[in-house]
């Protein structure tokens, strides 16, 4: 687009202003490529995290790169057992790129959902579940410190500010109209 726009503007001696409705900007601007997405996660009774595996697929241009969906399942929850992919479909679209927040966005969703449910089947509280499974270390490095990491401080300072021991914890118990809500809780690092 951006190569014939000023074309455009010389032919017919005026400036000219390119628009899309909403549905064709992925095809013909950078956007967020989809993603699928493959998590399992494991605990031991006790609620450890003990595996995860994140693997996501996307799609770019030749020579581009993966959405890196899997990068806060690398650094965000201990578990000694990890295995993370990205696959890379190339596709004929403009290039893949982050949009509106970092790539890994798409997959700190999925992990964050993931743990929700794992919380719930482990019948633990999800702040808790978080603050169990916390790491003062790299847990793909575990020899790397941490210099600065306050994932607990800020678990239980939104708790409280939030009134998350006053929730129904029961899903679909919440109502807004017509629609059921969650509370969810999420965590989340930046590097």
């Amino acid at each position: 687009m951006r190569c014939w726009r000023p074309s455009a503007a010389r032919a017919v001696k005026r400036p000219v202003k390119v628009m899309l409705p909403r549905p064709s900007i992925p095809n013909n601007t950078t956007h967020r490529p989809a993603t699928l997405q493959h998590l399992r996660i494991g605990a031991d009774q006790s609620g450890k995290i003990t595996a995860i595996s994140h693997e996501s697929w996307s799609g770019n241009l030749p020579g581009g790169t993966p959405e890196t969906a899997v990068q806060q399942s690398e650094l965000l929850y201990a578990g000694a057992n990890r295995h993370t992919g990205l696959r890379l479909a190339t596709l004929d679209l403009p290039e893949g790129n982050a949009m509106r927040a970092p790539g890994e966005a798409p997959g700190l969703m999925a992990l964050e959902i993931a743990i929700d449910e794992l919380a719930e089947k482990a019948g633990i509280d999800p702040v808790e579940f978080r603050i169990l499974n916390d790491t003062q270390v790299d847990p793909a490095d575990p020899t790397r410190c941490f210099s600065r990491r306050q994932l607990i401080e800020c678990l239980r300072t939104g708790a409280d500010k939030f009134g998350w021991k006053q929730r129904n914890a029961t899903p679909g118990q919440v109502r807004d109209g017509e629609v059921a809500s969650r509370p969810r809780c999420c965590g989340g690092l930046s590097q």
